[in-house]
């Protein structure tokens, strides 16, 4: 149960990424799509979850911090870019996530794209 949870958890935010990167590169070069360019969040607090005990657990474990404030959508952790790059580059070398490679691999990968990201772009985001 938590192992399926930690897979769409990750699977999220690979997705998240892969967007987050394509719409920088599209802004930076003046192309992309038209949705590509409506999407102006910072990964830095732009993904929102309700969090449960099992998932709670989950979300801290790969660096999403809980909210101080409860919003109108009423979630309980959000993206945290420093967290996730650095629970995620803690679980693509740990011995216990390499006995499952998928874990592994969807860990890089998301290192990997947070390595991409626009750091100083993405902070100006996160204050508009």
């Amino acid at each position: 149960h938590a192992e399926a949870i930690g897979v769409c958890i990750d699977e999220l935010v690979l997705s998240y990424l892969q967007r987050h990167v394509e719409n920088e590169s599209s802004s930076s070069s003046g192309g992309g799509s038209e949705e590509g360019r409506r999407m102006t969040t910072s990964f830095d607090g732009g993904i929102h979850f309700r969090g449960t005990l099992v998932s709670g657990r989950l979300l801290e474990a790969r660096g999403f911090r809980e909210v101080s404030e409860l919003s109108a959508d009423m979630h309980s952790h959000e993206s945290d870019y420093d967290g996730a790059l650095n629970r995620y580059a803690e679980r693509s070398a740990s011995k216990e996530v390499a006995k499952n490679s998928g874990a592994r691999d969807r860990a890089l990968r998301i290192v990997s794209f947070l390595g991409r990201v626009d750091r100083e772009e993405d902070k100006a985001r996160r204050k508009q």
